[in-house]
């Protein structure tokens, strides 16, 4: 197998540095990524979809549009019975999950989808209830 030339590259233990190859094994130094633009090659990744993979394995993996949809479903599920506020939160959860769910970029991580679905899910329940509490006199 032959290596890749000397240079800077993606770093493995950290994707927002670069770290310098010079051709046979990585050095200590590094530096912060560039801003986007091309991507950067990895030694032992050939292609894009193995650079996606890379990154979906570092971090926390769930983005603040899913992160913040699943906030508004779990906090929809204690507040739902309250008027105006309730409803109004259960459909904000159902808005942002959608939305991080039809923008979740292609390399996005499986949690931040399920997150992104958990949210809405809750929204979507708890909006149903806040009506059901609404149209019964609940509320």
């Amino acid at each position: 197998m032959t290596q890749p030339p000397a240079g800077w590259y993606a770093n493995p233990e950290n994707l927002n540095q670069v770290r310098w190859w010079d051709g046979s094994h990585w050095t200590e130094h590094v530096q912060a990524a560039p801003t986007p633009g091309p991507e950067i090659a990895m030694p032992g990744l050939t292609g894009s979809a193995d650079l996606a993979a890379a990154q979906r394995s570092s971090g926390s993996g769930v983005s603040a549009a899913s992160g913040t949809g699943f906030g508004l479903g779990i906090a929809a599920f204690f507040l739902f019975g309250f008027p105006v506020l309730g409803p109004l939160i259960c459909v904000a959860a159902i808005i942002v999950s959608t939305t991080a769910l039809v923008r979740r970029p292609p390399g996005a991580s499986r949690k931040d989808k399920v997150f992104a679905i958990v949210g809405l899910v809750l929204g979507v329940i708890y909006t149903l209830m806040a009506l059901i509490w609404a149209v019964t006199g609940r509320m």
